[in-house]
Formats: structure tokens, C-alpha cells, sequence
């Protein structure tokens, strides 16, 4: 089969480009991240400042500065709103997707690189992080741009080929260790992970290095497995000759890391320095003291779970191409275990997965979010699995019956839980389980294709479901349930009243305080303490709580305060917000009746 990695390259962009940026200022900011980076990137312009992160006023912790730059560059040429907020995220999506193709390539082959290509742009926590304004997007781009690197100057010194497979034909290839990476590659790496530390911090450079540096100690080739003996014996030598010092220092001299590693610090510590200077070392010490050693140390904002954690949120978040995934990682193990031409390939694929899932199992705080990196080789191990597999495939083949029944089940079981959830829970139509009825259906055709020895029709069919159920649900669904957010629709009343009184009311919370609030209404809000109720009205117009709140605190107001508005909370099935307030047209209702109680 011909090569032709430009056309492809086109390709794959334009499908991941209508993946990531159909309707993507549709809806309203999520909360609690889009909200808050968002708002610090309108800060920071507002200011003229392109050092020091703040939100709501207040210095911002907890991300760098590489997502606020991206967006201050948007904000510049096209104005503050949704798309511009989302748009770095999803053009680095963009990239990711279209790295991912170029990684199948050069480590198996193009038909593998084109499925694994498709299987990321439509992963559900992938495609969720493509279309967020978080920074999330920018450090996947960024450690996958490292890593193919990597790639590229193994296959540059292996032939064109990851594993040394010249069209079709396999050659012995040194390992890397003994010839060395080309000095342009090593620069492509560390400067990725620069910018992955601008993005993201130390882990940008962690991860990278401890996949590279996994992978040429334990799966080049350059220590073989000793010979005869129990396999205990025989593991325990293996790994002990792996960790060797002098493998070690072969390894790191491999990498360059004597020269790499300041040419990364040279992108990423300038500013660093700088937003430690400006803000006397605060936001230093609030990053890389409670962000990054407290988050691994200790649980934070309650984000814990037990050692199977990743595995469950893989498998959810990597939808629907998970489907495939634990036959593909079995193949992949078997691949390195056989030791033939797809070796080297898999064993880097699996370094991959296993040096992200072993790191943040240790680490204390939990989330989906910290494993997705490695969802590109998630999606090159299913996308060569399936590639192949589905070329030697007849219609008995188990293992893709099963993996198809499997998304046909799944699509049901969502589609019934988004439709009790739009009548139970939204007070919706039902229509919001399209992206379960298209997973049903499309599993349902794969069947049927497949069991009608169609085996390359279902394989087409598969592809083209999973990128219309993650379609419907980032943009249908989603834009069902944006206007149900309680914050946004709360900034619009208080906006309206701005533009009526031709002033900025003065507003403050209690016991509330959704970032959209503070994004929709472009300026700070107050939070008040319990003994601060009776004495804002004296400065303040607006006052926003819970109702229970409200009901608990109502005493403490002054007497002539009263409700002027009532919002349901988003998810919140009883509870509500309310907005109190003196006059009586500071908020009126979606009829125009002010309410009072």
C-alpha cells in the first residue's frame, strides 16, 4: 500500500479540525476550570500583563503561563469570548491528532497511524480537553510533539522506520544506545518540553524523559534476556543489568540530556524567574509547593481513589474506542514478548502507558485528566490491533463481534441514562441520548457487517461511529445542557441591569461562587464572610447565596432586602440560587415580573 503521509496529513487534520472546532463558542464556559482560566487570560489583558496570572483579583496559582499567552494572542486579534478562550486548546487537539498519525507511521505503518489517528480525535476525555479553555490540550500537544521526536530520530537512524521495516522488510538495526540520536531530534525534544513546562510544569519534563529513558533501558534491544534458568532468575538478571549504572549513563548520554536539559530550561525558566520576582515568590511557592509535590503527596479537593483508579477512568474517558483496547494492550504485550519486527514499537507504546499509569497511581490527588497524555498510544496500540486484525478477520472473529457488541451495549446503556437523566434530573427532552442511540445503532451495523463477512466495511463503519457519537455529545448534547448553567444565567440579569442603570452594580457572594459568575460579569465579586450580611448593602447592590443559605441567614439582612431573582442550580435538583437586592427592577424574571417573597 503506497504512502502518501501529506495527503494524510490533510486528512487527519481536517477530520480532527471539524472534531474540535464545530460549534465551539456554543456553549457557555464550564465550570470551575474554562471559567477561571478564561477570566485570568481577560485579567492579564486588561492589565497589559503578560507575567503574572490572576483571578478574580487574586494571584493564580495553579497553571503557567503558556495556555494565558495563547489566549492573549487570540484575545488581541479576535476579542474575549468562548471561541477565543477554547481556540488554543482545540488547535493543539489538532496537532495532537495529527502527530498521533505520523507516530503510527514510523513506528508500525500508515493504515495504522490513519485508525489510530481517528480512535484520538473521537476519545471522550480527549475530544472534552480539545474543546476546553484548560491547559490540558497544550501539554498533550506539547509531550507528544516530544516523543515523536524521539520516533523520528530513531527511525532517521533506523532507515525510515521506527523498528528498521523498509517497505515490508525488516533489517537488523542496532539499538539506538550504541549509534546515538541525531542532535535535531534531541533539539525537537527539549524544546517541546520547555514549552510543556510553560504549559504544565516539571511533569513536562519528567514524563517525556522517563518514557524515552524507560523505553532505551528496557525495551531497545541492547540488553537481552540472559539465557537458561527459572524465570525468576532470569527477570531478576534482566532488569539488574537494565539499571546498571553503565546502561543507565548510556541511556542519558543517548538522550543528550548534558545539553538538552538547559536548552529546556532556557525556554521555560526565564518566566519562572520573572513571576517569582514580580510576586515576591508567592506564586512560586503556591505552584511547585502545593500544585505539584502537594498534589502528589496529599489528596487534594478531595480527589482520591483506589490503585484501579486510571484503569476505570481509561476506559470510560478512551470511549469508544475502548472497546478494543484490552484485546489491543494483550497484542502489544505479545508483540514485545515474541520479540519479531513490531518489537521496538510496541515496547514504546507500552513504556508510554505504563511509565503515566505507574506515576499517577502513586501520586496522591486523582484525575482523569493526568493519565490523558498518554491517549495517543492508548490510540496507536488499538489502532495497530485493529489494523491488522482486521485484514486477517472473517466473520467468526470474536474478538471484533465482541468489541463491536460491546459499543452497541454501551450506546444503549447511555442512551437510557441520558434520557432519565433530561426527564428525572434536566427536566429535558429526551433527544439529549442521541449520542448513545448513535453508538447503538453504529454497533448494531458493525455487527451485522461483520457477521455478513464484510470485515473492512465494519472496520469503516466502527471508525465513522465513534466520530459521530463523540460529535453528538460535544456538540448536541452539550449545547441542550449549556443553558441550564445557574451562573451565566445569573451574570446576564445583572449585566442587564448594568446596561439599565448605565453603572456596574456592586455584587458579592455567600456561600457561592461559580468562576462563570466572575467570568460573564467581567469584573471581581466579592465573597462575604457570615458577619459581613448586615453591613453590605450599606456599598453593595447585588447579593448572591443559595436559597437554603438564604433561609438559614435571612435574619441577619436588613429588612427591606428581598428577593429579586431565582435560578435553578445546575445539578442542583432542590436547590436554588437567589439574588437579593433593594430596588426592585435590579433583576427581573425571564416574564419581566420582578419576584418578591
Amino acid at each position: 500500500m503506497s504512502d502518501h503521509p501529506w495527503r494524510n496529513t490533510f486528512a487527519v487534520a481536517a477530520i480532527a479540525a471539524v472534531m474540535f472546532l464545530t460549534a465551539l463558542g456554543s456553549t457557555r464556559l464550564w465550570d470551575e476550570d474554562e471559567p477561571k482560566n478564561a477570566a485570568c487570560g481577560q485579567e492579564m489583558l486588561s492589565r497589559g500583563d503578560w507575567i503574572v496570572p490572576t483571578f478574580n483579583g487574586q494571584l493564580r496559582t495553579d497553571k503557567p503561563i503558556l495556555l494565558y499567552w495563547c489566549m492573549l494572542a487570540v484575545y488581541n486579534v479576535l476579542g474575549v469570548s468562548e471561541l477565543t478562550a477554547r481556540l488554543p486548546s482545540a488547535l493543539a487537539g489538532v496537532g495532537t491528532v495529527v502527530l498521533t498519525y505520523h507516530l503510527g507511521r514510523m513506528l508500525f505503518n500508515r493504515r495504522s497511524g490513519l485508525i489510530a489517528s481517528c480512535l484520538l480525535a473521537c476519545a471522550l476525555n480527549f475530544a472534552v480537553l480539545a474543546r476546553a479553555a484548560t491547559p490540558d490540550s497544550l501539554l498533550i500537544l506539547c509531550i507528544t510533539a516530544s516523543l515523536a521526536s524521539f520516533v523520528a530520530g530513531v527511525a532517521t537512524r533506523h532507515g525510515g522506520h521506527f523498528s528498521g521495516c523498509v517497505l515490508g522488510q525488516t533489517r537488523y538495526c542496532s539499538p539506538i544506545t550504541e549509534v546515538g540520536l541525531p542532535a535535531l531530534a534531541c533539539v525537537g525534544m527539549y524544546v517541546a518540553m520547555g514549552l510543556a513546562v510553560l504549559a504544565k510544569g516539571p511533569i513536562g519534563v519528567v514524563m517525556p524523559l522517563g518514557i524515552t529513558g524507560s523505553y532505551l533501558m528496557f525495551g531497545d534491544g541492547a540488553v537481552a534476556m540472559p539465557a537458561g534458568g527459572g524465570w525468576l532468575r532470569r527477570w531478576s538478571l534482566f532488569l539488574a543489568r537494565c539499571i546498571a549504572p553503565r546502561n543507565v549513563f548510556r541511556m542519558l548520554q543517548t538522550l543528550r540530556v548534558w545539553w538538552g536539559l538547559p536548552l529546556a530550561a532556557l525556554i521555560a525558566v526565564p518566566w519562572y524567574l520573572a513571576v517569582g520576582v514580580q510576586t515576591h515568590g508567592q506564586w512560586l511557592l503556591g505552584f511547585l509547593g502545593t500544585h505539584n509535590i502537594g498534589r502528589f503527596m496529599h489528596p487534594m479537593e478531595n480527589h482520591h481513589g483506589l490503585p484501579l483508579y486510571y484503569l476505570v477512568a481509561i476506559l470510560i474517558g478512551f470511549f469508544p474506542g475502548s472497546v478494543f483496547l484490552p484485546v489491543a494492550i494483550w497484542s502489544s504485550a505479545n508483540d514485545v514478548r515474541d520479540k519479531g519486527d513490531r518489537r521496538p514499537s510496541a515496547a514504546f507504546v507500552l513504556c508510554w502507558i505504563g511509565c503515566y499509569l505507574g506515576f499517577f497511581t502513586m501520586a496522591a490527588t486523582k484525575l482523569p485528566n493526568y493519565v490523558v497524555p498518554c491517549y495517543p498510544a492508548l490510540a496507536l496500540a488499538t489502532g495497530t490491533w485493529l489494523a491488522g486484525a482486521t485484514l486477517r478477520a472473517t466473520a467468526r472473529d470474536w474478538r471484533l463481534l465482541a468489541g463491536y457488541s460491546t459499543l452497541g451495549i454501551v450506546g444503549l446503556a447511555t442512551a437510557i441514562g441520558l434520557g432519565i437523566a433530561a426527564q428525572k434530573v434536566l427536566n429535558m427532552s429526551p433527544s439529549l441520548a442521541l449520542p448513545g442511540l448513535v453508538a447503538l445503532v453504529g454497533g448494531l451495523i458493525c455487527v451485522l457487517l461483520l457477521r455478513g463477512n464484510r470485515v473492512q466495511a465494519s472496520l469503516t463503519n466502527f471508525v465513522a461511529t465513534c466520530l459521530l457519537t463523540t460529535a453528538a455529545g460535544m456538540t448536541y448534547t452539550a449545547s441542550l445542557v449549556s443553558p441550564l448553567a445557574d451562573g451565566p444565567n445569573l451574570a446576564a440579569r445583572i449585566n442587564a441591569l448594568a446596561v439599565a442603570h448605565d453603572h456596574a452594580p456592586g455584587v458579592a457572594t455567600y456561600r457561592y461562587s461559580p468562576p462563570t459568575l466572575v467570568y460573564y460579569l467581567r469584573h471581581p465579586v466579592a465573597r462575604l464572610e457570615t458577619d459581613q450580611l448586615a453591613t453590605f448593602f450599606d456599598r453593595g447592590d447585588v447579593l448572591i447565596m443559595p436559597r437554603d443559605a438564604y433561609d438559614r441567614e435571612r435574619k441577619r439582612l436588613p429588612s427591606d432586602v428581598q428577593i429579586l431573582g431565582e435560578e435553578q442550580r445546575f445539578l442542583h435538583k432542590n436547590n436554588s440560587v437567589v439574588m437579593l437586592g433593594r430596588a426592585t427592577d435590579v433583576a427581573r424574571g425571564d416574564n419581566g415580573d420582578v419576584q418578591t417573597h
